[in-house]
C-alpha cells in the first residue's frame, strides 16, 4: 500500500509522526519524517498544554486534556496536516493521563484531577463517551492504542508501578507488568504487540507481547516526562527532561537504538506520537 498524501502538506503519514506542546504552555508544534530523520516546524495549536493524551502522525492527530494555564482542562485538539482546530470537550478535565488513537478515533485513560483517576474516555471524532473504569488509578502513565483496543502501562498511585491493564472496548483486564516500577514514560503499540521506553529519568525499555514483557537494549539518554510511538520493531522516543528539556529523538529499529534528529525545541511533557 502507498503512501496517504495530506492535500495541505504532502507529507506522507507513514513513517511519520508529530510533537505539540509542552512544560510552559507551548503552542508550537512539529512534525517528523522517517525517511528524514528531520523534524520541521509546524502549526501552532489553538492553546498551549502538557501533559495530555495525545495520539496520530503527521496529518492526522489529537491531544485531549492535559495542563493549560495553571489548571487541568478537558479541551481536545485536532490536527488535519494543516492547521489545529478544536475538537469537544472530554467527560473530565484532568492531567498526566495516557492515551492514543488519532483525531477520529481515540481513547483517555486514567490521570490526575485531585487524586488518581481511574476513568476511561472514548473519542469518535466528534465527541467523548465514557468507558470502562481501570483497575488501578494512577497518573504519570504511558498509554497506546485506540478506542477498542489499548493498553495503560506503569505511572505512579503516588508511588511508582509497573502495573499494566488491556482494554477491549468495554472492560479492563489486567495485564503482565513491565520489568521495572516507573513513570513519566511513553509507549507505543497495543494490547497484543506494544513497547514502553523512559520514564522516571531512567534509560529502560521493554516490549510486550500480549502477556509478558521483555527488556531491550537501553536508551541513550535517560528521560521521563517524555514522549513517543511505534511498533517492537520500528519507534522513537523524544524530549522529555533529564532534568532539564531535552530535543533529542531515539530511534528503535527492532535491535538498537540509534538518534534520529533533534526537535527544534526541547520539550518536557509534550503531546507526541509515530506512526510507522
Amino acid at each position: 500500500m502507498g503512501y496517504i498524501i495530506n492535500p495541505y502538506t504532502s507529507i506522507s503519514a507513514s513513517g511519520s509522526g508529530f510533537v505539540a506542546g509542552g512544560e510552559g504552555d507551548l503552542t508550537t508544534s512539529e512534525t517528523y519524517q522517517e525517511a528524514t530523520s528531520v523534524w520541521s516546524t509546524g502549526e501552532t495549536l489553538s492553546f498551549g498544554v502538557s501533559g495530555c493524551s495525545s495520539g496520530g502522525n503527521a496529518v492526522d492527530a489529537f491531544t485531549s486534556c492535559g495542563s493549560s494555564g495553571g489548571g487541568d482542562i478537558a479541551s481536545t485538539q485536532e490536527f488535519n496536516g494543516g492547521s489545529w482546530s478544536n475538537g469537544g470537550d472530554a467527560t473530565l478535565a484532568r492531567n498526566s493521563l495516557g492515551g492514543g488513537g488519532n483525531s477520529s478515533d481515540a481513547i483517555n485513560i486514567l490521570g490526575h484531577t485531585s487524586g488518581a483517576s481511574n476513568r476511561t474516555g472514548e473519542y469518535n471524532g466528534t465527541s467523548w463517551s465514557i468507558g470502562g473504569n481501570g483497575i488501578l488509578a494512577r497518573w504519570a502513565l504511558a498509554g497506546n492504542g485506540n478506542s477498542s483496543d489499548a493498553m495503560s502501562i506503569a505511572g505512579s498511585t503516588g508511588s511508582d508501578v509497573a502495573n499494566c491493564e488491556e482494554y477491549n472496548g468495554t472492560s479492563w483486564s489486567t495485564g503482565g507488568a513491565i520489568p521495572a516500577a516507573k513513570r513519566g514514560l511513553a509507549a507505543g503499540g497495543n494490547s497484543v504487540s506494544a513497547i514502553e521506553m523512559g520514564g522516571t529519568t531512567v534509560n529502560t525499555a521493554a516490549t510486550y507481547n500480549g502477556t509478558s514483557w521483555s527488556a531491550i537494549a537501553t536508551l541513550t539518554t535517560a528521560r521521563r516526562d517524555c514522549a513517543g510511538g511505534g511498533t517492537v520493531t520500528n519507534a522513537i522516543v523524544f524530549g522529555g527532561g533529564n532534568p532539564s528539556a531535552l530535543s533529542s529523538t531515539e530511534k528503535w529499529d527492532g535491535s538498537s537504538w540509534s538518534s534520529s534528529g533533534n526537535m527544534n525545541a526541547a520539550r518536557k511533557s509534550p503531546a507526541g506520537d509515530y506512526n510507522p
